[in-house]
């Protein structure tokens, strides 16, 4: 990190942030196609808050005036949410013949508030900045960076200020926005830039079943995933329970009477031919909830603890029951205990999906997902002891591993890379939000963030006056700007109101 851009930080405006749990975020930013258009709001705080005193206000492509705004109404229960719809509820007819179409009743049918009609803010696009105000001048939260055009939209490309100018990939243009359970206060000053993925999951086009439901490690109810969860797991595009046999994967081996666990990474899609084909397009499912894990003893398939072991849901109190998982949301469970019986056990999880067919409601149907073979070795009389030569207990003479082997590493569960494994701690934990230095000169505020990465955020020097000849669209940082010479004077047939 450059200590002089670093210095420079005391003339930029940059983020701020109002007291953690303390007032409304906005949750969720929904852009999906035609008019299908939501907002959701957050409340972190375990009092109620009046909506009286708030108004959303949307900055339209680039401008730093807010060019329409919605008085909001309403009470927002505590750690409860508040969605707000674009309110067309008819097709309408525009100059020219096109066609502005209403809004789907599906999606209306979340709504605890209707927008107004056009304009409003629920008419955003991905290239759109929305501002949360409360008592008409104080800002609660901001989406993207007001004053900013993105182009088509604000993209993973940091090269470009995380806009389209240099391509990159679209993250708020026909997607979901979900903000992080991390995320406990607003942003209430305009960003240097706007780093999508700091903050939201960029979830597909017309995402809508996680509106009225927001993770938040404010709610007093929210569960953090286990230390040995990846929260951003590669599925390659497929959907189920890792490790799934059919993927080429396989269980952890356990011992009897030895602790075992097992992190299972699970994934449900939002349409039901990508479970079951054979069932036709167009179906939703809106979530999934394990029923049981079960093995399979001579022929008959028995709930998991009769051999000793546990599934244990983990939802980051997304529903109340912690086994009921949303569709396209990474989510991890456990197998956890003591075996008490060896041998090879096939494996199945028991779920009901809930299908979301116009006219039924939520259809509950049960489904099944293969989980492999679980194999437990019993070490009889053989010696036990730890049998990794990697660690720092191995022993030599042990045949049947007791699960006792110790490493080096980060010992404290509080750190961002914690190693449940470790029994000395070697100095290398890092937590978030510690500052940190990732080597790019270009850079400032460089801190590790959620994934335990170090990063910062990248700064460009330049002429930030659009009217200059050296103008770089491109810079957050001002530098120097050269205009044309020419006359200065506004009496002159020749007056040139660029000059300088």
């Amino acid at each position: 990190m450059s200590r002089l851009l670093f210095l420079a930080l005391i003339i930029l405006p940059y983020f701020s942030f109002s007291q953690s749990c303390s007032d409304l975020i906005i949750s969720e930013y929904c852009e999906g196609s035609g008019n299908n258009k939501a907002i959701e709001l957050y409340n972190p705080t375990a009092e109620a808050i009046n909506l009286s005193s708030y108004t959303l206000q949307r900055y339209s492509n680039g401008s730093a005036n807010a060019t329409d705004e919605l008085q909001l109404d309403g009470v927002v229960e505590p750690f409860g949410t508040w969605i707000v719809v674009n309110g067309q509820t008819e097709d309408i007819e525009l100059e020219g013949g096109s066609i502005s179409l209403a809004v789907d009743p599906l999606i209306q049918a979340y709504a605890d508030q209707l927008g107004n009609p056009y304009p409003d803010p629920l008419y955003m696009n991905g290239d759109d900045a929305v501002m949360l105000v409360k008592d008409g001048d104080i800002v609660v939260d901001i989406f993207g960076k007001p004053g900013e055009d993105p182009g088509l939209a604000w993209t993973d490309d940091a090269s470009a200020g995380y806009t389209s100018l240099n391509g990159g990939a679209y993250l708020t243009n026909s997607k979901t926005l979900r903000r992080k359970p991390t995320v406990t206060q607003g942003v209430t000053t305009v960003p240097i830039l706007f780093n999508v993925l700091s903050e939201y999951d960029s979830l597909p086009n017309n995402t809508w079943n996680g509106l009225g439901i927001h993770s938040c490690e404010c709610d007093p109810n929210y569960i953090e995933l286990s230390t040995s969860c990846i929260t951003d797991y590669d599925f390659g595009g497929q959907y189920g329970i890792s490790p799934n046999p059919e993927w080429g994967e396989s269980l952890e081996a356990g011992t009897q009477g030895v602790f075992y666990s097992q992190t299972l990474h699970s994934l449900l899609p939002s349409a039901a031919e990508d479970f079951d084909p054979s069932i036709p397009p167009g179906v939703p499912i809106s979530s999934g909830t394990f029923v049981s894990a079960e093995v399979e003893i001579e022929g008959v398939w028995v709930d998991i603890s009769v051999i000793g072991l546990e599934f244990i849901c983990l939802n980051n109190a997304d529903f109340i029951e912690p086994c009921t998982y949303l569709s396209e949301v990474q989510y991890c469970s456990i197998l956890e205990g003591v075996p008490n019986t060896s041998g090879s056990f096939p494996l199945r999880y028991n779920l009901t999906l809930v299908y979301e067919i116009l006219g039924f409601g939520g259809l509950e149907v049960p489904s099944t997902i293969p989980g492999g073979v679980l194999a437990i070795t019993s070490c009889n009389d053989d010696p036990t002891g730890c049998t990794d030569p990697g660690a720092l207990n191995y022993d030599a003479n042990a045949t049947c591993d007791d699960g006792s082997c110790c490493y080096e590493g980060c010992t404290n569960n509080q750190a961002c890379n914690y190693n449940p494994f470790a029994c000395i701690n070697d100095g290398t934990c890092l937590y978030e939000g510690n500052i940190c230095d990732d080597g790019n000169a270009n850079t400032i505020l460089d801190t590790i963030g959620a994934n335990c990465q170090c990063q910062g955020t990248l700064v460009t020097v330049g002429c930030t006056d659009p009217t200059a000849c050296n103008y770089n669209p491109n810079a957050t940082v001002a530098g120097d700007c050269q205009y044309p010479d020419g006359c200065t004077s506004s009496e002159a047939c020749n007056y040139n109101p660029l000059a300088q």
